[in-house]
């Protein structure tokens, strides 16, 4: 690349908002929760029991504060 090219690209800012990765496939912020829900109620879960409990907490706060 020239050095135009680059000095150029170094002085652009990019703004995305909520939900610009959903049309790669990711998931945006409720669909991750209900997974990790999900994934932490799993008896198979690579999480051990501390990490549940925390995940647990953490989405009941979440929860909480929705209301």
């Amino acid at each position: 690349m020239s050095s135009d090219i680059l000095d150029t690209f170094n002085k652009i800012m990019f703004f995305t908002g909520a939900g610009f990765s959903k049309t790669a496939g990711c998931k945006v912020s409720g669909e991750m929760l209900k997974e990790l829900e999900k994934l932490s109620n799993e008896t198979d879960s690579y999480f051990t029991s501390i990490e549940k409990k925390t995940i647990k907490f953490i989405l009941s706060c979440l929860e909480y504060h929705l209301t």
